[in-house]
């Protein structure tokens, strides 16, 4: 009989996802403000809404999604799904890089259930296109915005 071994991520990976996600955000923030002195002063501010909500996602909802994905309870899958959902939502305020932070989580949580899930993968592939989508609209935005509005 062969063992079959299932993804789970570690506090060490999610405290990495965090990082890396609010880095991007600030990242963002940054470009976003590029060439507009108004919008400098703000930049401070938009890192420190990314690192509240980075705390916020991975240390909180990020843990009781992957608590339902272990005990395979049925709100697992709307905790995936909620998370992609979020991260395209939260596309009004690109400006904040909340939605990288939440599409993050979403790609985690997406493919930790898909591993682990016996069913149709559909919500999870769901969830990966709304996220990845989400975050690339976000840079995209981001970026395109700034440069327009560029010096």
């Amino acid at each position: 009989m062969t063992q079959v071994t299932v993804f789970q991520p570690s506090r060490a990976l999610l405290a990495k996802a965090a990082v890396a996600a609010a880095a991007g955000a600030a990242a963002l923030a940054t470009i976003g403000s590029y060439g507009n002195d108004d919008q400098w002063s703000h930049v401070p501010f938009l890192i420190g809404i990314a690192v509240v909500v980075s705390a916020f996602v991975f240390g909180l909802l990020v843990p009781r999604a992957l608590r339902a994905i272990d005990n395979g309870a049925p709100s697992a899958t709307r905790w995936i799904l909620g998370h992609g959902v979020a991260a395209v939502m939260l596309l009004v305020v690109f400006w904040t890089g909340a939605e990288l932070i939440v599409g993050t989580a979403a790609i985690l949580l997406a493919l930790t259930g898909r591993r682990r899930a016996t069913g149709s993968g559909t919500p999870y592939r769901v969830t990966l296109w709304l996220a990845g989508s989400a975050m690339a609209l976000s840079v995209i935005w981001t970026v395109v915005s700034a440069a327009a509005l560029g010096k």
